[in-house]
């Protein structure tokens, strides 16, 4: 229940939402991507190479999940192996740490080509345009990106004057067919608020499609930042429980 402003309060406590899984489903879908946007492009000297990585991050209508960072990084070095194929480029995937060294004699030049898929290219880190740097003794040429492989949803939460980004990592919410499971998403963002400002600072009440962000009396709390996320979630970018006196 919202406070009425005529209690005289000027925080209510609680801000009030309303799920859309139509809307939420739609974005997750949209995260999943089209094939072409998985396909990454490099040029080494004068040839081409591209690895399509959908298959890597993505299992039918859903996101692939892995039971090690080790399984996944063999993967990602696997497929981009095959692709670098007889350019003399050596791929090392470890920890996360993507690593393109080529050290033919001269060195040849790693770019990364502006063709390539917004999705593949996030996924490993690297930016579209971006080459490869000499090594100090001028013998070899290696470019390098950071894995990120997590799809997530998120929004930033402000408790009192604290901002913080609150996230859902999408393989927690998705159904098999890559619908947005209604339970669980609010137990992911229940773990994404406890994760962000502490256990049960902002807590989510719910009752079928309609939830609340809950804190305890006094607490100022706002939502912001991902406005399609928001509206799919019944809110507004800069939503909070504080009633204008």
């Amino acid at each position: 229940t919202n406070s009425s402003s005529s209690s005289g309060a000027k925080v209510s406590g609680k801000m009030a939402g309303e799920i859309d899984i139509e809307a939420l489903s739609k974005l997750a879908k949209e995260q999943l991507g089209e094939n072409g946007e998985y396909k990454v492009q490099f040029q080494v000297g004068d040839k081409t190479v591209e690895a399509d990585l959908r298959d890597v991050f993505v299992d039918g209508n859903s996101f692939r999940s892995f039971s090690s960072i080790s399984q996944r990084d063999a993967a990602i070095e696997e497929k981009l192996t095959e692709a670098f194929s007889g350019t003399g480029v050596k791929v090392t995937v470890k920890d996360g740490a993507v690593n393109l060294v080529n050290s033919d004699d001269p060195p040849k030049t790693i770019s990364v080509s502006t063709d390539s898929g917004a999705i593949g290219l996030k996924r490993l880190g690297l930016a579209a345009g971006a080459h490869s740097s000499l090594s100090s003794s001028k013998k070899s040429s290696g470019l390098s990106g950071k894995v990120n492989e997590v799809p997530e949803f998120s929004f930033s939460v402000t408790l009192d004057d604290l901002k913080k980004d609150v996230k859902m990592d999408l393989r927690d919410v998705l159904n098999a067919d890559g619908s947005v499971d209604l339970e669980k998403f609010k137990t992911s963002l229940q773990k994404g608020l406890d994760n962000a400002h502490g256990k049960n600072q902002v807590r989510v009440i719910s009752s079928g499609n309609g939830f609340e962000l809950s804190v305890s009396d006094g607490r100022k709390v706002m939502v912001d930042g991902n406005s399609p996320l928001l509206g799919a979630m019944g809110m507004e970018n800069g939503q909070s429980n504080r009633i204008e006196m």
